[in-house]
């Protein structure tokens, strides 16, 4: 979940417009002064909003427009955000939440908050990165109402914390789930039927996850190399992480280090590769997140 990009300014459109680009990352849009709304590929919009948070996912085609031509505005662009998140969003392009003075004022803190620990280079960035993304996630779910609260104190969620744990631990090995239960002291079975309930994925889907998390992280912050990343991240081979990751990521780790370089700017335009949109098709409209035809 580290930071690859960040910009809080008032920024004045008619100088520098914002052009239809491929949003690698996942991006926070924060609209606190001065009406916004993205316009995606094919001219497909929504409405204006001011004092909205947006999240937006990756791998699609998009702009920001003004309802005049200034508007300050935050954007944050981290390279995962937490499952739940993933879950909400879902199908739709977007999700959005109206913010209040004080979500406002906080959020303009945070990004203050991550210059400074840009401005050390050094690990704590990647701890700032995990805080704000954590944050950023209470304030856009802080109205939305949970059908299942998990409890973190139960029997299950200690031993899958204590698994994960191990795994992290002794992640170059890459243990196999057998190995991992007979550690917490359960049978395989046993420890599936916990990642099932408390993370509802399989030991061996939270395993990978584990390792891509480790492998995006030395991609980011280090200049090994790709046999040298495998490695220490526990795949098997050079040829596994590169199917395994771009299957995840829909890039590949090469392509995806081009674009991980930590990008904070206060004052210009995001540094972002940008494509030409397709032909352009009938215009619709996006209500909540969904493409619509228009009335």
């Amino acid at each position: 979940m580290i930071l690859r990009y960040l910009s809080c300014d008032i920024r004045d459109f008619s100088t520098f417009p914002d052009l239809p680009s491929c949003r690698y990352n996942w991006e926070f849009f924060i609209s606190f002064r001065g009406e916004c709304r993205p316009v995606f590929e094919n001219e497909f919009s929504t409405s204006f909003h001011e004092r909205s948070l947006w999240l937006l996912r990756p791998q699609e085609i998009y702009h920001w427009i003004p309802k005049g031509t200034r508007s300050h505005r935050a954007v944050f662009q981290f390279a995962d955000v937490p499952d739940i998140l993933k879950q909400l969003v879902g199908n739709k392009l977007f999700i959005r939440k109206s913010i209040t003075d004080e979500e406002a004022a906080l959020i303009e803190s945070l990004a203050l908050e991550l210059r400074h620990y840009y401005d050390e280079q050094t690990d704590r960035l990647y701890l700032a990165s995990l805080k704000a993304v954590a944050q950023l996630s209470l304030i856009l779910t802080a109205d939305m109402k949970f059908d299942r609260q998990i409890r973190l104190d139960t029997i299950e969620a200690n031993r899958v914390l204590k698994a994960e744990n191990f795994y992290r631990e002794h992640l170059r090995a890459n243990p196999s789930v057998n190995e991992v239960a007979a550690h917490v002291g359960i049978s395989s079975s046993q420890l599936r039927r916990h990642f099932r309930g408390v993370r509802n994925e399989s030991p061996h889907e939270a395993f990978t996850r584990l390792r891509l998390i480790e492998a995006k992280r030395l991609l980011t912050n280090t200049d090994l190399t790709l046999d040298q990343i495998a490695l220490l991240s526990g795949f098997a081979s050079l040829v596994d992480f590169h199917r395994i990751f771009k299957t995840s990521n829909k890039l590949t780790p090469t392509a995806w280090r081009r674009t991980s370089g930590y990008h904070l700017n206060f004052q210009g335009t995001e540094g972002i590769k940008t494509k030409k949109s397709k032909t352009k098709k009938a215009r619709r409209i996006i209500k909540d997140g969904f493409l619509t035809n228009p009335e």
